[in-house]
């Protein structure tokens, strides 16, 4: 498909089938298998355990959402391009989209001790009440209403003032049950999508069709994660 002459309806069907299929697996699996109390649950609807070298279908819903991001890229952005946007407009639309997901995840992955995650519940907070505030703020910030009249747009601008002056509240009272701070340490899965995000549309938005310069920053990815994975930059703060 080419980005610079999209369909009539604005959208690419297919894409956004898989988006959708992917988000409703997504969903199922962590209300089943991770996150609801449900018992007996047969491990092929879980992530496959640490030590076994495998993997389920559950496993490949992220690397699948990946896909779909990067497929997405080269579309959304080009669609910009050519209806007049400038580089500098693109890549300030980057920035507040990739930004959104990072920030969203630095919530979620703060969110819940009773995951059986490092961080969680508020110190001395009633159970759960930092995960609804916390989800509560991100709604009104994000959440995408149409509006038309000049009195409702500047509602809304001050709705979304008000949800992110929430959540930096949140970020800096927030002590989990060992009464350590907020954690920038762990991106959750909507972090990481955010910085995969932001690499991959700079990259696009730098190289554009020069497919060699795109595959060459492909390769040069892998051989920083080789590195990575091999000790090479372990005393690298980055």
């Amino acid at each position: 498909m080419d980005p610079k002459n999209p369909p009539e309806s604005g959208r690419i069907e297919s894409v956004d089938i898989m988006r959708g299929f992917t988000i409703l697996v997504m969903a199922f699996v962590n209300d089943l298998a991770d996150f609801a109390p449900v018992k007996d649950v047969p491990q092929w609807l879980r992530h496959m355990k640490p030590d076994v070298n495998g993997f389920t279908f559950v496993d490949l819903i992220i690397p699948v959402f990946m896909f779909i991001l990067g497929i997405s890229v080269p579309l959304a952005l080009g669609k910009r391009l050519a209806r007049g946007d400038s580089p500098l407009q693109v890549f300030g639309h980057i920035l507040t989209r990739a930004g959104s997901l990072i920030i969203i995840g630095l919530m979620d992955a703060n969110r819940g001790a009773g995951l059986g995650r490092p961080y969680g519940d508020m110190l001395d907070w009633p159970h759960g009440l930092w995960k609804f505030l916390a989800w509560t703020f991100v709604f009104l910030v994000w959440l995408d209403v149409p509006l038309k009249s000049p009195l409702s747009k500047n509602a809304r601008r001050g709705i979304r003032i008000a949800g992110l002056i929430g959540l930096v509240w949140l970020a800096v009272v927030f002590r989990n049950p060992s009464g350590g701070p907020f954690t920038i340490g762990r991106w959750a899965t909507l972090g990481q999508l955010g910085w995969a995000y932001l690499f991959a549309s700079i990259t696009w938005l730098v190289f554009r069709d020069n497919k060699l310069g795109i595959m060459g920053v492909f390769a040069l990815m892998h051989c920083l994660f080789i590195g990575i994975k091999s000790g090479l930059f372990q005393d690298v703060w980055l």
